[in-house]
Formats: C-alpha cells, sequence, structure tokens
C-alpha cells in the first residue's frame, strides 16, 4: 500500500527529474548555439583568408600598367640628380645659386643654360662605357665561365645598346646626351650673367677609402645666375596750358573783328 506521503513524494521527484531534464537540453541548445556560432565565425574568417590570398596572389601576378606603376622601359638616359637652391640680394641685385651633385666627370660633359629666363637646363653626358657591350663583357667574364658576346645574355644586351644608339644616334666612340634635367628659378633671370663651375669635395666615407685604397671625391656643379634687369621708365614731363582764359577770349574777339 502506497501512502499519500509517499505519492506526493515520487510525484516531488518526477517533477525534479522533469526540471533537471528541461534545464539540460536548454544547456545543450544554448551550447549549440554557441558552437554554431563558433563555427560561423571559423567560416568567416577562413573566407576571409582565401579572399586575401587571392587577391595577393592576383597583385603578384598583375602586369605592369600606367595604372599602378611607370611604364616599361629598356633604358633612360635622363639624368637627374640631387640639387640645392638659394636666392640672395648682392649689390642691389637678386642673385639665384643652384649646386648640383653630379657624376664625377670632366667639365666637357655638362651643359648649363637658360631654357627660358625662368628655367635652368642642365644636360650631362652619358658616358660611352656604360652604354657599350664591352662594359658588360667585362662584368660577366671572370664570374661565369664560358661567357662571351655569344652568350644570350650579351646578345639580349647588344639588341638593347642597338635601340640607344637608334634613338640617340651616336657613334660608339662618342659620349650621350641624354634628356636634360630641367629646373624652375625662383624669378626671371638674365642668361648673359650665367657662371657655373665643377667643385671638387672630399668623400669622407673611410671604410669605402680603405676598400678601394685611394683617395675619393664628390662633385659639385655649382651655377650662378642673376636676375633680369629691371628697365627704367622714364617719366614724360608733363605739359601745361591754359585753356578758356579771359585774355585768349578777348584776342580772339579781337581777331574776329578786325576780319569783319
Amino acid at each position: 500500500m502506497i501512502s499519500n506521503n509517499s505519492f506526493f513524494s515520487d510525484d516531488l521527484d518526477f517533477e525534479e527529474a522533469e526540471e533537471d531534464s528541461e534545464e539540460e537540453e536548454e544547456e545543450e541548445e544554448d551550447l549549440g548555439e554557441e558552437l554554431a556560432g563558433l563555427e560561423a565565425e571559423k567560416k568567416e574568417a577562413e573566407a576571409a583568408m582565401d579572399s586575401l590570398a587571392s587577391g595577393v596572389s592576383k597583385m603578384s601576378l598583375k602586369k605592369p600598367s600606367s595604372n599602378n606603376g611607370p611604364p616599361f622601359k629598356q633604358f633612360s638616359m635622363e639624368m637627374t640628380v640631387p640639387f640645392m637652391m638659394n636666392d640672395y640680394v648682392e649689390d642691389d641685385r637678386a642673385e639665384v645659386s643652384v649646386d648640383f651633385l653630379v657624376p664625377n666627370l670632366k667639365n666637357e660633359m655638362f651643359r648649363v643654360k637658360l631654357l627660358n629666363p625662368s628655367v635652368l637646363v642642365l644636360g650631362i653626358c652619358v658616358p660611352k662605357e656604360f652604354v657599350r657591350m664591352q662594359r658588360c663583357l667585362d662584368a660577366n667574364a671572370n664570374g661565369k665561365s664560358g661567357f662571351n658576346k655569344n652568350s644570350h645574355k650579351a646578345t639580349s644586351y647588344g639588341q638593347v645598346e642597338e635601340k640607344v644608339f637608334e634613338k640617340y644616334g651616336f657613334a660608339d666612340e662618342d659620349n650621350l646626351m641624354g634628356e636634360p634635367m630641367l629646373v624652375k628659378l625662383p624669378f626671371p633671370c638674365d642668361e648673359t650673367t650665367l657662371e657655373w663651375e665643377t667643385q671638387v669635395c672630399n668623400n669622407e666615407d673611410t671604410q669605402l677609402i680603405d676598400e678601394l685604397g685611394s683617395e675619393l671625391f664628390h662633385f659639385v656643379l655649382n651655377v650662378e645666375v642673376k636676375a633680369e634687369k629691371k628697365k627704367r621708365v622714364v617719366a614724360k614731363k608733363g605739359g601745361f596750358r591754359r585753356i578758356g582764359s579771359p585774355s585768349a577770349r578777348a584776342a580772339a574777339e579781337g581777331d574776329a573783328m578786325a576780319d569783319e
């Protein structure tokens, strides 16, 4: 015989068991949702990494174009060098001084002039030794066995050398004058006052001096030019006359009466 107490007791145990079961199910659902969320985040991260890797791959394979870099060139004979410019006043006239750090070359290899009163032009010859095939042969003769003018690298270099000759039209024994460097001046200048010189400065790189075993120098090409003289405007002397004066009118009237 089951007492009421025991019956209620069993019911309570059953209810508690149901509550525990429901709590476990809720916990499992929460855990499942959390795992699902983590899995989704993982997939998103993997997709982002795949996209990034694909983008990097495409970037590395993309050919150069005018939109993502300079245009392709096989050669350039343009001489662009560092420079510093300052202007000042001396003897009541503005002047400009420009210093160019140039290659160590003799004066005959430089051209300095004004393109117009406001633009300075510096032309620097490219030494023929840079363009000639012989430089390529000398540079590779010791490093590679069997290297000669018929090697693929040498013949490829020779093709570029010919293109340089064709464009600039200079003989093998000549130096090449490539594209000049243009510098805007702070004010119009008089070309007849332009002076320039090559200044030889000590190179104080002791490590390089020790390695080469000789004294080294930097070459600085200095340009000095004066401002254009302002034209003096000579003011004309002012005139003076009286119009409609009483005496002038009386004289005119008298002349008229005499004519009558």
